[in-house]
C-alpha cells in the first residue's frame, strides 16, 4: 500500500502500529487519479450546506488488498448528542445540589445508581472528543460539585492543537460535559484520557485505532453521533472486543 501511495504521489501521513490503517494525503488531482474518481461538490439534501464527494465509488488497481477507503467526502458530519432547551425553569429544579437547585455531580449517581458503592476506583476511562475544552472548567466543576480532582490526559489526533474552536461553540460544552459527567458517575477514576481530533479534518477510524492502541484502557465512551462508520471501523471494534475493551 505504501508503494501504491508513492506511485501516485501521495504522502503517507500516519502508519498505524496494528497495520490496519494507512493515512495518505495529496493534491486533489493525485487523489482522483489514484482512486479513479472525480471529486465534486453537491448541495446537501437536508442541511443548509454543500458537501464534497466522489462522483463514483473509489476503486484501486486489481490485486491491491484494500478493505475500504474513507475520508473522500464530508456528507455526514458528527454532532453533539446533547440538546439545548429554551425552558428556563425545568420541572423539579430546586432539588439538586448545584447553584439554584440545579443538578450536578453526585445528583446523577443518586438518580441513576442509588446505593451502588462502586466508584470506578483505579479505572481509566477514554473519551472521544471532536472539540477542545478548557481544563479550568473541569476543575471548577469538580470544586463546585465536591468531586475529587481526577487527572486528565489529552491525546491529540489529526494535527489538532487542542485549542477550542470558538466558531463551533456547542462542541466545547459537549467535550466538557462528557468529562464532568464521567467523573460525576465514577469519581474514583484514576484518569480520564480524551482522544481529541477537533471539529475539522477528523477521521473516525484514526480515533478508534488510537483507542485500540491503548489496551490498558478498558472502557471508552462517546456522545458524538452521525459518524458513518465503515467496514474498517467494525474491524477495529472487533480488535477492541478481543482486548477486553468496551465502547
Amino acid at each position: 500500500m505504501r508503494q501504491f501511495a508513492r506511485t501516485y504521489g501521495l504522502d503517507v501521513t500516519v502508519a498505524h502500529s496494528n497495520r490496519v490503517l494507512l493515512d495518505v494525503a495529496g493534491p486533489v488531482a493525485d487523489i482522483e487519479k489514484a482512486f479513479q474518481v472525480t471529486l465534486r461538490t453537491y448541495q446537501h439534501p437536508t442541511e443548509a450546506r454543500q458537501f464534497y464527494a466522489p462522483d463514483v465509488e473509489p476503486s484501486v488497481e486489481a490485486g491491491l488488498a484494500v478493505l475500504d477507503i474513507s475520508g473522500l467526502d464530508n456528507y455526514a458530519l458528527p454532532r453533539p448528542a446533547s440538546h439545548w432547551s429554551s425552558v428556563t425553569t425545568p420541572a423539579g429544579l430546586g432539588s439538586g445540589s448545584g447553584p439554584g437547585g440545579s443538578y450536578m455531580g453526585k445528583d446523577f449517581r443518586n438518580a441513576y445508581t442509588p446505593g451502588v458503592t462502586q466508584t470506578g476506583a483505579g479505572q481509566v476511562l477514554g473519551l472521544l472528543a471532536l472539540q477542545g475544552f478548557y481544563a479550568g472548567d473541569i476543575t471548577s466543576y469538580e470544586t463546585m460539585a465536591g468531586l475529587p480532582n481526577v487527572p486528565l490526559q489529552v491525546v491529540l489526533l489529526g494535527g489538532y492543537t487542542g485549542i477550542p474552536v470558538t466558531s463551533y461553540p456547542g462542541g466545547i460544552g459537549e467535550a466538557s460535559l462528557d468529562i464532568e459527567m464521567a467523573i460525576s458517575m465514577a469519581p474514583g477514576l484514576s484518569k480520564v484520557v480524551v482522544f481529541d481530533a477537533g471539529p475539522n479534518n477528523f477521521v473516525l477510524n484514526d480515533i478508534l485505532n488510537a483507542m485500540a492502541a491503548n489496551p490498558q484502557i478498558k472502557q471508552f465512551s462517546s456522545s458524538w453521533i452521525n459518524f458513518g462508520q465503515s467496514t474498517t471501523s467494525d474491524q477495529i471494534f472487533q480488535q477492541m472486543a478481543l482486548q477486553g475493551q468496551s465502547f
